[in-house]
């Protein structure tokens, strides 16, 4: 029988374990801590949100969209909805895609009782200190004790909720055995912006678009959604999943963020409109038209920012003005000075190249037998259950493969 070791407890490991008993392989988790899955029962807000109908390399950031779209073939939504039904969990999906369990610990039990009963061991509060090749098996050292195992799975995570056990050992494990580390960062994480020019307006909730643009190096992208004003810059669902591009982007000089208040509007419709509205309703308030577009706090706060006072009425707008108010509604730039870290941050940006890894398998090109999956490789996910179904998907391919004689 086959003896694989996986390197940590979370949803690849544990998708792992089963992919790899099924196959009839001796599975074995290693976890650090006194529990597995301590980041899946926080996801969703506890209603784990563990797949989506729609998924694409579209809504993945990392490695090649080639290399996503090649582990998504091989596990595919109505997969994990197949998986759902045979542990005996319950799922409804909502309009937009998402698909629930509704309750993230009892799916967490669900999961853990169905690998047990398939033969895995899960050792607790085991933390691997060595991973060492010897001819074609490895040895994985814990506890001052050195087991042998034939294949070895590596699912330790990324460095998103360190409290949960996920500090980013793994990135050691990699490199020790070879692997190419890019640099992990915060993704799915709140923005700071300095100067904020939002500062008192937290709670604040609008429907906004932001612009990423780097020309030297040829990114133009426009992502929508429901932004946050926060009192040191930006969060909710658009800043959360554009954070982890941004951040990494914003390394490179030359890259520039704008913010569109008002994202059914261009900047010339924009200017249209106020211009037809001055020659209708010339001695309308400037403040009672803008806020038909954004919250009257905000109207309040862009023409404080565009040098308008709040009681200007249309026909008195000048056309420098016009065109500073435009183009704060339309395309205000923005300078994101930081993020609130990992310790907020649901998912890491960054990883194991996956230039080295095979989608077919996710064993590693560089080392026979070694297998990664989940959150430790270089991909990351949008908002709505894209990041659990990467964990899964990448963790039942590699249980599979590693418990193949081959």
């Amino acid at each position: 029988m086959i003896r694989v070791g996986i390197i940590g407890g979370g949803p690849a490991g544990i998708a792992a374990s089963i992919s790899a008993s099924r196959c009839g392989a001796k599975a074995i988790i290693f976890e650090r801590t006194k529990s597995v899955l301590n980041k899946f029962v926080l996801s969703g807000g506890g209603r784990c949100n563990i797949s989506n109908k729609n998924i694409s390399a579209d809504f993945y950031n990392g490695g090649s969209k080639n290399f996503i779209n090649n582990v998504l073939k091989g596990f595919r939504t109505q997969d994990i909805l197949d998986f759902l039904r045979d542990i005996g969990s319950s799922y409804f999906v909502e309009e937009d895609g998402r698909i629930f369990t509704g309750d993230s610990k009892d799916t967490s039990y669900k999961l853990i009782k169905y690998t047990i009963s398939l033969g895995t061991k899960i050792y607790y509060k085991s933390f691997v200190e060595k991973i060492e090749k010897i001819g074609d098996s490895f040895s994985v050292r814990y506890k001052g004790v050195e087991s042998s195992f034939d294949k070895v799975i590596v699912a330790t995570g990324g460095k998103s909720f360190p409290e949960t056990g996920s500090d980013g050992f793994g990135y050691l494990i990699a490199e020790s055995l070879g692997h190419t580390i890019i640099h992990p960062l915060p993704g799915l994480v709140s923005l700071d912006l300095k100067p904020n020019p939002f500062a008192g307006l937290q709670g604040v909730t609008i429907e906004a678009s932001i612009y990423l643009e780097n020309r030297s190096l040829g990114i133009h992208e426009t992502m929508s959604g429901k932004l946050l004003f926060t009192h040191r810059g930006i969060s909710g669902p658009l800043a959360r999943n554009i954070s982890g591009r941004l951040i990494r982007l914003s390394r490179e000089k030359g890259t520039m963020v704008y913010l569109n208040l008002v994202p059914g509007f261009t900047r010339e419709r924009l200017d249209m409109e106020i211009q037809t509205e001055i020659r209708t309703s010339g001695r309308k308030k400037l403040v009672n038209l803008i806020n038909r577009f954004i919250p009257d706090r905000l109207a309040i706060r862009i023409l404080s920012e565009s040098g308008i006072p709040p009681e200007r009425v249309l026909a008195e707008l000048k056309r420098d003005e016009r065109i500073r108010l435009v183009e704060n509604l339309t395309n205000m730039r923005i300078n994101i000075s930081g993020s609130r870290g990992f310790k907020t941050a649901h998912i890491t940006t960054g990883g194991v190249s996956c230039d080295e890894i095979r989608s077919s398998t996710m064993e590693s090109k560089i080392v026979k037998g070694l297998y990664f999956a989940g959150e430790i490789l270089d991909v990351d996910g949008l908002e709505g259950g894209y990041n659990l179904h990467w964990a899964f998907a990448t963790g039942f391919i590699a249980g599979k493969s590693a418990a193949s004689l081959k």
